[in-house]
């Protein structure tokens, strides 16, 4: 019987340790819960996230191209014109101081910030200039000064660099007379601080700044 009775307590030393053992190897539910917390706040910021960043995007979208469209549609000549029939009117467009971005406009910001802010104004500008080409399809356009921001300080090399970057900013459309010969003081300075070449210069590829030209009118 004494045998039996050490087996049986072996056994019971045994199992206790296995009890033991498993403790040492089974999570706590404090840590579960403490895994469960984190894993639900991650998914909830996640969504939020996402909900956040759709939100901002059709935002900038319709500001930046429903807007506009919208609003440049209203301006459709057979919604406020009168003309009796057989009327053949001429349509202009008037764009005052484009001014595209350049050093001149931030001074002090680093080169990589202007960068940014000159290609994000220029696609607007273009945006803009396409979808009133294709909407109102005017005869002509008239731009009155201002075409650059620091076209009177530039040299020679970087000047021409902003012509062309100006006329890939406001390209050209069949049936689209533009004229681009009034400069702002931006183009050329202002009063005594107009210096000679840099007229000379504007005059030369814009054209005569003293000028008239008569347009097509209505019959």
């Amino acid at each position: 019987m004494a045998h039996q009775r050490r087996n049986s307590n072996l056994d019971i030393t045994l199992d206790q340790g296995t009890d033991l053992e498993q403790k040492l190897f089974r999570p706590k539910t404090q840590s579960l819960s403490k895994v469960g917390v984190r894993k639900v706040l991650s998914n909830f910021r996640f969504k939020h996230l996402l909900v956040l960043s759709l939100v901002w995007l059709l935002t900038v979208h319709y500001f930046e191209r429903t807007y506009v469209y919208s609003t440049i549609k209203k301006c459709s000549w057979s919604g406020w014109e009168d003309w009796p029939a057989g009327s053949d009117p001429h349509h202009s467009v008037v764009i005052g101081d484009p001014q595209i971005v350049d050093a001149f406009s931030y001074p002090g910001r680093p080169a990589i910030i202007t960068r940014i802010t000159q290609s994000l104004s220029d696609n607007y500008l273009h945006r803009n200039h396409v979808i009133y080409n294709k909407i109102l399809k005017p005869h002509s356009t008239l731009f009155v000064g201002d075409l650059f921001d620091g076209g009177r300080e530039w040299d020679d090399e970087d000047w021409f660099e902003e012509y062309e970057r100006f006329h890939e900013i406001f390209n050209e459309f069949d049936g689209n007379r533009v004229f681009k010969a009034l400069p702002g003081n931006h183009d050329i300075g202002f009063g005594n601080t107009v210096k000679t070449p840099t007229y000379q210069r504007f005059k030369t590829f814009f054209g005569d700044v003293n000028d008239y030209v008569v347009l097509e009118r209505a019959n």
